[in-house]
């Protein structure tokens, strides 16, 4: 993936663990992500709902939807394409630049996980300003 023009690693492997440039990060274990302590960040409920651990209460309430991308109140914030490019929107509804990535050896069955992925990044960074050592663009 690439943030503010540098190219970064993120690796699923088969185990569930993520790796960001060589560096253990988290891990997904079924519909949950964990950070590298093994703390929550996200999972998805039954009802495809997503729960935001450590948020106390939720005006908005994400989702996945029938197209297994994520949305919040009815509009689409993250999805993946068939050919894994990563498509996030900003508040005002605009791509927003700075979530521009790929996966590479992306499958469309993959897709669910895919974007849990990038949400539990965009959480994680909005709450910490930085994901497992990897800082946000500027």
């Amino acid at each position: 993936m690439t943030n503010a023009g540098k190219t970064h690693t993120l690796e699923l492997k088969a185990d569930g663990s993520l790796v960001a440039d060589g560096k253990p990060v988290g891990k997904i274990t079924g519909a949950e992500m964990d950070d590298a302590s093994g703390q929550a960040i996200v999972a998805i409920n039954g009802d495809s709902t997503i729960k935001v651990t450590g948020a106390s209460s939720q005006s908005s309430t994400a989702k996945l939807n029938d197209k297994d991308a994520i949305e919040v109140n009815g509009a689409t914030i993250i999805s993946v394409a068939d050919d894994g490019t990563v498509s996030v929107m900003g508040a005002d509804g605009k791509p927003d630049p700075k979530g521009k990535m790929k996966f590479t050896g992306f499958t469309p069955a993959a897709r669910r996980t895919a974007c849990l992925i990038v949400f539990g990044m965009v959480v994680s960074v909005r709450a910490t300003t930085t994901i497992s050592g990897l800082a946000p663009a500027k």
